[in-house]
């Protein structure tokens, strides 16, 4: 799988802990890493003005922050449902794309 990114910049949300951090480490290139709030477009902005700065360009997103609160629905405080609605629905949009401005490597 390696060779298939060879040459190829990924942005990998969520690459802290967890998957995101597994899907980076075993990329096989050059990484940065950069502290972002993915429910914050500024942040969002940032972290792909960086990405094509440092590589040229974006070829691959892996949109992969995301939360989870371990508690039944109903039990569910009102700000943490909307935490996760944060993270996870808004965090991926602000990444999509569309909205993240000109993302494209310049070929």
């Amino acid at each position: 799988m390696v060779e298939l990114l060879e040459g190829k910049a990924a942005i990998v949300t969520g690459a802290a802990q967890g998957i995101g951090f597994a899907i980076a480490d075993r990329s096989g290139g050059k990484a940065i890493g950069m502290r972002a709030d993915v429910t914050s477009k500024t942040d969002v902005e940032a972290v792909v003005q960086r990405a094509i700065e440092e590589f040229g360009g974006i070829d691959i997103l892996v949109n992969n922050a995301g939360i989870l609160i371990h508690a039944p629905m109903l039990e569910m405080k009102e700000e943490d449902w909307d935490r996760i609605f944060r993270v996870n629905v808004k965090g991926f949009f602000l990444f999509a794309p569309d909205h993240s401005g000109d993302r494209a490597r310049a070929d």
